[in-house]
């Protein structure tokens, strides 16, 4: 169901250059849409529509099924948080009170107010002792952290975020972004996220919106731009950081190898005489509840032997393709097994395979 609608939305500022140019886009409930493109290509005027702050010179564009024009632009931005760069904090109120702004102009009482602080601070990946401080008292990213608590705050279901790591540091902009994944999946908002970064766009999205010079050129999951091999400028853009990103992105279960052999302890003794010992150098081996024990070593004796077990690290299968090829590099092994965080044996990950994978995709 889409939650917003551009219908050939075009906006002109009077320079005689079109800003956004027939702009049709849905953003379903849900999504996570990050919008990409070179300085100057609409992405944050396309943002400020949705929440009124810019409005369109041609077209129509529908929140929630109601067409903007007919929405009380305080009660629309009521519904919608808003994240940028500079966060926007106010300096003479606590923390607490930054965050639970909108409710107290909303007349929810203290005592809630103080609550839904108290969870926004800890979702965000803080201590409740920060809600007593003031944003000076703060680093950068931790105002940022607050940032997107208050845009949390009123619970509404689209959230506007206009480049809002851009200028923090990459190891805490990293943080920030593994936690927005998370508090996406485990609150289900729709997030529009406007970038300039490829591999944030890459990481965030489930769909990602390219723009050049105001017109729509893509807008798919990373799979349709990683694979696309027709549109010039969408490869011209990402280049070789689509694949970078791509593998830096993407699960290592989705390259797993569920059928390479693998010996039950106590079970499967007999499968040695069945394996091509020139193809296969070692053989992970489970015990009775599909737990990893470690791997076979094929150059011992064929026939199976518990004290030729040796131990050989595992990649767990939320791990990405780039962390399992950074993982094969460091170690040398042919293949890895991968685990659940159960440690139960899901598979083995070859990088030949996942390559020769995605070449069959892309072609």
């Amino acid at each position: 169901m889409a939650i917003v609608e551009f219908k050939n939305i075009s906006k002109d500022y009077g320079d005689g250059k079109l800003a956004v140019d027939d702009l049709n886009l849905q953003i379903n409930e849900g999504d996570f849409v990050t919008l990409i493109g070179p300085s100057g290509c609409g992405k944050t005027t396309t943002l400020k529509f949705i929440n009124g702050l810019i409005e369109p010179s041609a077209g129509e564009i529908y929140v929630e099924g109601k067409e903007l024009s007919k929405w009380n632009k305080i009660e629309l931005r009521r519904k919608i948080g808003y994240v940028i760069q500079q966060v926007g904090l106010f300096p003479h109120l606590s923390i607490q009170d930054n965050i639970t702004y909108v409710l107290k102009i909303k007349g929810i009482d203290k005592t809630n107010r103080k609550k839904r602080a108290e969870e926004l601070i800890e979702l965000v990946g803080l201590n409740k002792d920060h809600l007593s401080k003031y944003p000076r008292e703060l680093s950068g990213g931790q105002q940022q952290r607050v940032g997107v608590a208050r845009a949390l705050a009123a619970d509404p279901p689209i959230i506007l975020m206009d480049e809002p790591f851009g200028a923090i540091d990459e190891i805490t902009r990293k943080k920030l972004q593994d936690e927005l994944i998370m508090i996406h999946k485990k609150l289900n908002k729709t997030i529009v996220f406007v970038t300039h970064d490829i591999h944030e766009a890459m990481k965030l999205g489930n769909r990602i919106v390219l723009l050049k010079e105001g017109k729509l050129i893509t807008a798919g999951s990373r799979e349709d731009i990683f694979f696309n091999q027709e549109n010039n400028y969408l490869n011209k853009f990402f280049g070789i950081k689509s694949f970078t990103s791509y593998v830096g992105v993407t699960g290592v279960k989705g390259a797993i190898n569920k059928v390479y052999p693998v010996i039950k302890i106590n079970e499967d003794k007999d499968i040695l005489k069945q394996i091509n010992y020139k193809e296969i150098e070692y053989i992970p081996v489970i015990d009775e509840k599909n737990k990893y024990i470690g791997v076979y070593d094929m150059k011992s004796q064929p026939v199976f032997d518990e004290n030729n077990i040796i131990p050989m690290e595992s990649i767990n299968e939320d791990k990405t393709i780039m962390e399992a090829l950074e993982m094969q590099f460091r170690t040398g092994n042919t293949m890895l097994p991968v685990t659940n965080n159960k440690n139960k044996y899901m598979g083995v990950f070859k990088a030949n395979e996942a390559y020769n994978s995605m070449i069959n995709k892309a072609n």
